[in-house]
């Protein structure tokens, strides 16, 4: 006896694999390092320049975060994906004092950090 039922659940499974592995790949080519900081990051340099590729803080999650002892002029990196900026502030609670913005997607400034207090991983 045939089940013609079966064979179109088998072909579903082999087209949703294959989706699934098209995704997985197209996912994993977008997701790449840059300068030393991970995908997904927000990296500062210790000055101007890109420290061989080694930055001196990294970001991962979206929020606010305190800076501490960041005097001069740094490289601050936005290697967040989608449309995910990073923002200064002068404040050490990223409430007030705005200072600077940096798209996502590796977008970088050589941001003076000595008045910036703090650094906010926007999730938009």
């Amino acid at each position: 006896m045939k089940f013609p039922g079966r064979r179109l659940s088998t072909v579903g499974i082999i087209v949703s694999a294959m989706a699934l592995s098209a995704t997985v790949t197209a996912t994993s080519a977008s997701a790449a390092t840059i300068h030393g900081c991970p995908s997904g990051d927000v990296c500062i340099y210790p000055g101007a320049g890109w420290n061989n590729d080694q930055p001196s803080n990294e970001y991962y999650n979206y929020g606010c975060y305190k800076l501490y002892n960041q005097y001069g002029t740094h490289r601050v990196l936005n290697n967040q994906t989608g449309y995910a900026p990073t923002d200064g502030y002068m404040s050490s609670n990223c409430t007030s004092g705005f200072e600077y913005y940096i798209e996502s997607g590796g977008a970088w400034a050589d941001v003076n950090l000595t008045p910036v207090n703090s650094i906010d991983l926007v999730d938009n």
